[in-house]
C-alpha cells in the first residue's frame, strides 16, 4: 500500500515537473515566436501568402493588407534575420532611462537630461520610453514618441527615389525622380554639434527637403518643412511651383494633398509624419505580427533601363519577404482638430519592438515603423503604407555593421481607387551623417534649387 502510494506521489510530482517544463518552454518559446507556431503548423519559411491561403495569416496583418492580398499581393516567408541597434544609441537609451515624460500639453520633456541637464527642457537623446505597458493611458503617445525618436542619424539623404504611379491594372503610368533631405537640429546622438546644433536651434525638431529632380513639368517643385520641438506648434512648410517662380507658404492641412499627383502625402511618411501633439493616441495591441523586415537590397538601380525590386501583379504591390516580428505596436491615431487632416477619420501605425535576432531587452527595442492603415472621413478602409526595411548596416559591408538602417521602398496603397504608388530607394544614393549644415535648408536654398 505504501509502494502505491510513494508511487502515485511520484507520478504526480513527475507530472508536475512536466507541466511547469512544458509552461516554461512555451514561455520561452513565445518570446520569440515562430511562423509554424502562431498558425498551428500550417505556414513555414519558404512558403508564399496568396489570395487562396491569407485566411492563415489573417490575425498577423493588418486589414488593408488582407484587402492587398485578396487583390493579387504575395507575402513571401523567410525566416527573421539579423537586426541590430546601434550601440552607443542602446548606451544613449539606458543612460537617459527614466527621464522622459509627455507634460500637459503632450509634448516629450526630460526631467534631468543626459546631454543637457535642463529639468523640463526638450528630449535630447535615445528612446524616451523603453518600456511601455499596455495598462498606461499614455500608451499611445509613447510609443508614437519612441517611433520618432528611433535612430536614423543625425541628418540624411534620399538623393534619388523612384515614385511609380501605378495604375488598376498594374502598369506604370508615371514616374518622377525626386530627393529627400533632413538635418536634426536637437537630439543628436552622434555628430557634433550635440545634443543641439546650436542654442538658436534648440527649438526645432528638424528641417528639410523633398524635391524633383524630374520630369521636366515637375523638375524644381520642391518643399521645405520645418518642424518645432513644442509640437503643439504647427510646421512651417514652404513650396516652390517653378510654373509661378515663386514660394508659396503651405497650410497645416496642405500636408495631407498628394505629394506632385501620387498616392502618397507628405503627412504619410514615415506612415504618420506631423507634429505629435496635434493628434490624440491610443495603444491598440502589442503582439506578434508579419512585417518587411529585411526585404534585401532590392531596391531601383540606376541603370538605363533602372531595375525596380520585385512587385506584382505589375509594379502594384511589392513582393518582398515578410517575416514574424514579435513585438510590433499598433498605435490608433486621430487628428485633434479635423480640419489638420480632412482626408482622414484616423491612422492605425504599425511599430516594431523586438526584431530578429535582437535581445530579449527593451533598450533594444528599433521603433521602426513598418506600415499603417488609414481610413476616410466616413470610417471606411482608404489607404494602406508601408517601409520595407533592409536593415541596419549598409548594403556593401554588411547587415548590422554600421550606425544606419537601410529602406528599400516606401509605398502607399489606395484601395478606393485600386491605385498605387512605390517608392523604391536608390541604395548607393541613401547616405547618413553626412554633415548637412541648417543653413542649406533655407527658401533661398529652395529657390535655387527650383530656378
Amino acid at each position: 500500500m505504501k509502494s502505491i502510494r510513494l508511487k502515485s506521489l511520484f507520478l504526480l510530482l513527475a507530472g508536475i515537473a512536466l507541466v511547469v517544463f512544458l509552461a516554461t518552454g512555451s514561455a520561452m518559446a513565445g518570446d520569440k515566436p515562430t511562423i509554424q507556431e502562431l498558425t498551428g503548423g500550417k505556414v513555414k519559411p519558404g512558403d508564399v501568402i496568396t489570395s487562396a491561403n491569407v485566411d492563415l495569416v489573417k490575425d498577423l496583418i493588418p486589414d488593408g493588407y488582407y484587402d492587398m492580398v485578396k487583390r493579387g499581393m504575395e507575402l513571401p516567408i523567410i525566416e527573421p534575420g539579423h537586426w541590430k541597434t546601434p550601440q552607443f544609441f542602446v548606451d544613449a537609451t539606458a543612460k537617459n532611462a527614466g527621464q522622459g515624460y509627455i507634460d500637459e500639453e503632450d509634448n516629450l520633456r526630460t526631467k534631468g537630461g543626459l546631454f543637457s541637464g535642463e529639468p523640463g527642457g526638450w528630449w535630447d537623446g535615445g528612446v524616451p520610453f523603453p518600456e511601455v505597458s499596455m495598462d498606461d493611458p499614455q500608451a499611445g503617445i509613447k510609443v508614437f514618441y519612441n517611433s520618432i525618436q528611433a535612430y536614423e542619424g543625425d541628418d540624411f539623404t534620399h538623393d534619388e527615389t523612384n515614385p511609380l504611379y501605378v495604375g488598376s491594372d498594374g502598369k506604370i503610368e508615371r514616374t518622377i525622380k525626386m530627393s529627400w533631405d533632413r538635418v536634426y537640429l536637437t537630439a543628436r546622438e552622434k555628430l557634433d554639434p550635440k545634443p543641439t546644433y546650436a542654442s538658436k536651434y534648440q527649438n526645432v525638431v528638424f528641417k528639410q527637403f523633398a524635391y524633383v529632380q524630374w520630369p521636366f513639368d515637375l523638375k524644381g517643385f520642391g518643399n521645405l518643412g520645418i518642424r518645432y520641438t513644442d509640437s503643439t506648434k504647427q510646421d512651417d512648410s514652404y513650396a516652390y511651383i517653378p510654373a509661378m517662380r515663386r514660394v508659396r507658404r503651405l497650410a497645416s492641412a496642405q500636408r495631407f494633398d498628394a505629394f506632385v499627383g501620387s498616392d502618397a502625402t507628405l503627412g504619410d511618411f514615415r506612415q504618420l509624419d506631423i507634429p505629435t501633439a496635434t493628434w490624440k493616441y491610443k495603444l491598440l495591441s502589442k503582439k506578434p505580427m508579419l512585417a518587411m523586415m529585411h526585404s534585401g537590397a532590392w531596391s531601383v538601380t540606376n541603370t538605363d533601363p533602372p531595375v525596380y525590386p520585385p512587385m506584382k501583379p505589375g509594379y502594384k504591390f511589392q513582393n518582398t519577404p515578410w517575416e514574424v516580428v514579435p513585438e510590433i505596436y499598433a498605435v490608433e491615431a486621430m487628428p485633434k482638430d479635423p480640419r489638420d487632416c480632412p482626408i482622414y477619420s484616423k491612422k492605425i501605425v504599425y511599430i516594431a519592438g523586438i526584431v530578429g535576432d535582437m535581445p530579449m531587452d527593451p533598450n533594444h527595442r528599433t521603433w521602426r515603423t513598418l506600415y499603417s492603415v488609414a481610413y476616410d472621413i466616413s470610417g471606411k478602409l482608404m489607404k494602406s503604407c508601408w517601409n520595407s526595411w533592409y536593415g541596419y548596416g549598409e548594403p556593401d559591408k554588411g547587415r548590422g555593421e554600421a550606425d544606419v538602417f537601410y529602406e528599400t521602398c516606401y509605398g502607399c496603397y489606395d484601395h478606393q481607387i485600386d491605385h498605387s504608388a512605390a517608392w523604391p530607394v536608390n541604395l548607393p544614393g541613401r547616405s547618413f551623417n553626412v554633415g548637412f549644415t541648417p543653413e542649406r535648408f533655407s527658401i533661398g536654398y529652395l529657390q535655387k534649387f527650383g530656378r
